[in-house]
Order: structure tokens, then sequence, then C-alpha cells
């Protein structure tokens, strides 16, 4: 939920208010620059986790990233900022967009069809990591379903972004969408997932 509210807050917001278009930033603050920093540092960080097959820790450090995106939106709360400087407001809304680009590849690992939809909505044209499919394979002892990619089409590198300043969105659309508008109807949910996958 924290990474999907943050992505459409912020996409939302800059169709709003920016027309959107990432904005020209003006003067970045050491706050930002920093946010950028850890965002673009974390790659060697969480590349290194997934390398040595510590996923649950590479997914904690992803996870930590988009606290600290979202830390950092609260802080300097464009929505407010707007209405006494424009163009800090635009430098905030440039930063945190830099920022969840990068998080799209870092979370690209565990929701590959959530990044290739936000690669869209961030006004990229092509793939992410190419074409992502479930295949069903037949083994001796058992029969499985595997997430495999044809990467012939794939545009998108394990490493820092470089969204541009004036780069088009997308109409944004919400990343997930709620499982039920219910304690009952969400657990019913739940259930019935379990009961798909075997478990």
């Amino acid at each position: 939920a924290k990474w999907g509210n943050l992505v459409n807050r912020i996409l939302s917001y800059t169709v709003k208010n920016f027309d959107g278009v990432v904005p020209t930033p003006s003067t970045l603050h050491e706050e930002d620059l920093a946010l950028i920093a850890r965002a673009e540092t974390d790659f060697a960080v969480i590349g290194g986790l997934l390398d040595a097959v510590k996923l649950r820790a590479a997914l904690q450090a992803t996870m930590a990233l988009t606290d600290e995106a979202n830390a950092y939106l609260e802080r300097r709360a464009p929505w407010k900022r707007i209405k006494e400087d424009r163009a800090d407001a635009g430098t905030i809304v440039y930063t945190a967009l830099r920022v969840i680009d990068n998080l799209k590849v870092l979370w690209s690992p565990f929701l590959p069809f959530t990044s290739e939809k936000l690669h869209t909505f961030l006004g990229y044209d092509g793939q992410l990591f190419g074409e992502p499919s479930i295949t069903h394979y037949t083994e001796s002892v058992r029969e499985h379903d595997a997430l495999t990619y044809d990467s012939t089409k794939a545009g998108g590198r394990w490493q820092p972004s470089a969204l541009p300043a004036g780069q088009k969105l997308n109409n944004p659309a919400p990343l997930f969408k709620k499982l039920g508008s219910t304690a009952a109807e969400e657990a019913a949910i739940i259930e019935s997932e379990r009961a798909r996958l075997g478990k």
C-alpha cells in the first residue's frame, strides 16, 4: 500500500499541477540530493543482497527506501509549498519522480508486472525488462508455473534512472486494486488465492 500510494499520489499531483510533465528543478537542496543519492546507491546494496539470494533483506531494503521517499514527501509537502514557491514545489516533485523511477527498477524483482506498468506511466517507450509471462512447465516429477521473460524488447537495466525534466507522463492509474471493501471480503479473497496456489 505504501508503494502504491506513493506512486499514485505523486503522479496524480504532477498531472494536476504540472500538466503531467516532469518539472525542471530549481535549486536542489541537500535533502533532495541526499534522497536521490540514496536511491542510486541502493542499486549496489539491493543488487548485492539479491546476488546473495537474501531476498527478505533485499525486500526490506527496497521497502525502507520507499518509506524514506514517503517521509520526504511528508516533510517537504509540495502541496503546501506550491502556494508559496512553485519552483521549489517543482523541485520536490522532480526529486520524488526520480526516486520513484529508481524504485520502479528496484521493485521489479518482486513486482515485475507493476514495474512494467509504472514504466509506461512515467512516459517511457518500450518495455522495461521485456515481455513477462507465466509459462507452464511439466517435469517428470511435477508441474508448475514460472514467470519468464522475452528479453528481445528489453530496454531497462539494473542501474540508476535518468528520468529527464520535461518528460511527459502518461495518465496514471492505481498500481494496485483493493481486495475488498470489508475485512470479511478481503479474508475470503485471500483464502481463495491460497487455495488456488495450493496453500
